[in-house]
């Protein structure tokens, strides 16, 4: 999926558990990546987006990462 964002020109934003995933994540067109185990979603997001927050949330996962990354969208220009 991380390659799809890259080719409709997203800055792709991915969670990974361990430094090898951190890294297969990369390598597959992520732009940035963080541990949520290690970082919050709110300061990570806040971090690789100048508090912009995020438009697009692709989530495979659901559960608490899902929340954690709707609460991270961005309407218009207010983060949510």
């Amino acid at each position: 999926m991380h390659q799809l964002g890259k080719a409709l020109g997203a800055t792709v934003i991915a969670t990974a558990r361990n430094k090898e995933n951190e890294e297969f994540c990369r390598n597959q067109g992520a732009d940035y990546t963080f541990n949520p185990e290690e970082q919050t979603f709110e300061e990570a997001i806040a971090e690789f987006t100048d508090g912009q927050g995020v438009n697009v949330i692709y989530d495979t996962v659901g559960k608490d990462a899902y929340a954690n990354a709707v609460n991270s969208i961005t309407i218009g220009d207010e983060w949510c």
